[in-house]
């Protein structure tokens, strides 16, 4: 197994290239490239242990790797998230995903409509927030603006944002049966006088007592 950080260009080259030239510009390339490796070694032992992170460390690298969305009273959780999605979001910045997963993080609920999933005008984009999954401070639209300014592609506008707050409650029903007697009473003939009394029982939703005459 050969170790990246051993590896030296002049000995991956043949015979016939090994003249002073080229070692020399081996040499080059080799200085540049274990400083990359070196790097890339220190940066995956920080990314692997991102979600073990204190506060004081996790607000050190948001400013070092100027970590877009950050703030410094996010709770520790969301910081050492940004922190974990930030190369990934960092190399597709200006789409969708790296909006709807940075905006994710920080707001909670997030998700990006395009403009064909609702009918709207090409370039334009709507985020709506669903305050049922995460607590939404009393205005988060400014905050939240601004993570979308910085997330967002140049060329997409935003045409608005939703926040659907939902509030706990409680819906009472009740029923009230009534068991009564209806009296009708038929009206006066001139020739005969005819008196019909009918006794109806019902329930309905209702409260009292009615007598009807009819005309």
């Amino acid at each position: 197994m050969i170790s990246l950080q051993q590896v030296s260009f002049s000995t991956l080259l043949p015979p016939n290239l090994q003249d002073v030239q080229t070692r020399a510009l081996g040499a080059a390339w080799d200085q540049a490239f274990r400083k990359l490796v070196d790097y890339a070694e220190r940066v995956s032992m920080t990314f692997a242990f991102v979600m073990e992170l204190d506060e004081e460390m996790a607000d050190h690298l948001c400013l070092s790797l100027d970590i877009k969305g950050y703030k410094a009273d996010l709770p520790l959780q969301k910081k050492r998230l940004l922190i974990r999605s930030a190369l990934l979001n960092y190399s597709r910045m200006g789409t969708k995903a790296a909006l709807e997963d940075a905006v994710g993080i920080i707001h909670g609920g997030t998700t990006v409509q395009e403009n064909w999933e609702y009918g709207g005008q090409p370039y334009f984009f709507r985020v709506a927030v669903d305050a049922g999954q995460e607590k939404v401070a009393e205005n988060p639209v400014g905050r939240l603006l601004d993570t979308i300014m910085e997330y967002k592609n140049v060329r997409s506008w935003l045409q608005g944002i939703t926040v659907d707050v939902i509030e706990p409650g409680s819906i009472y029903t009740g029923a009230l049966p009534e068991v009564g007697t209806m009296l009708v009473i038929d009206p006066y003939r001139a020739r005969e006088m005819v008196v019909d009394g009918k006794a109806l029982y019902h329930a309905m939703g209702m409260h009292g007592a009615q007598l009807i005459i009819g005309e």
